[in-house]
């Protein structure tokens, strides 16, 4: 049986390779479970760039290196999420949801994803997907 898929955050992927974040410890642990993981191409960007920013070019480029061969899948978002994610965005107009993470939400549904790994509750907690009543956000 294969294993069901968990969505990976910006702030979860930087917590989990930033060794001075608060959260790293937290980050660690909560991925050592023999899962399946995924995220997409926007969650490595802002995650690369927040790490490049915060602790250097060399410490972006281990990640990197490192994330490449890491259980993490990093998959493309299709024309239609993209259009889902802009439904999502207009439909959260008030609570100004972030971009990434509303291509997160729509890949949710895609997939029928129901967990994800963020620190951000704020966006994922008002958020009432189609496919389940709400995700379920680790750790």
């Amino acid at each position: 049986m294969a294993l069901k898929p968990i969505l990976i955050d910006s702030n979860f992927l930087y917590a989990l390779f930033d060794k001075k974040d608060i959260r790293h410890e937290q980050a660690t642990k909560a991925i050592a479970v023999n899962q399946s993981y995924v995220t997409i191409e926007g969650v490595l960007v802002e995650s690369l760039h927040l790490i490049r920013i915060r602790r250097g070019h060399q410490q972006a480029f281990r990640m990197f290196a490192s994330l490449l061969n890491s259980k993490i899948e990093i998959l493309a978002l299709t024309q239609p999420d993209f259009l889902r994610a802009r439904e999502i965005m207009a439909t959260y107009a008030e609570s100004r949801f972030d971009f990434v993470d509303c291509c997160l939400m729509a890949l949710s549904e895609r997939l029928n994803i129901t967990d994800i790994l963020t620190f951000d509750r704020r966006d994922f907690v008002i958020f009432r997907p189609n496919h389940v009543g709400h995700l379920t956000l680790l750790p």
